[in-house]
């Protein structure tokens, strides 16, 4: 996620609050990458990989989540090249040039 745009972590970060995690749904999906987590999710973190789970989604259902549907960001310029996965050279290369999604 090479193009987080900072008015998106704003926009999160006023939404935490008595939560464990705070994340936002992006093309219908939950980017559970592009969240906040409290440190008290850590436990639970820690439990679920002694376990041999590395699922986010694992984690989240055992944490109270504060999930931010896609039109509370609409409203700021660019939000949605914050949400921009990129895995390779290949697919950052092009996006340098044009990043919107």
């Amino acid at each position: 996620m090479p193009f987080i745009q900072p008015a998106v972590v704003q926009e999160m970060a006023a939404h935490l609050g008595d939560c464990d995690a705070v994340v936002p749904e992006n093309g219908g999906r939950l980017q559970y990458l592009h969240a906040f987590y409290s440190q008290s999710c850590l436990p639970r973190a820690e439990a679920l990989l002694e376990q041999g789970s590395t699922s986010l989604r694992a984690l989240l259902s055992q944490c109270e989540v504060t999930q931010l549907d896609e039109d509370i960001f609409r409203h700021l310029p660019n939000a949605t090249q914050s949400f921009l996965d990129l895995d390779t050279t290949e697919e950052y290369r092009p996006a340098l040039d044009d990043p919107s999604p």
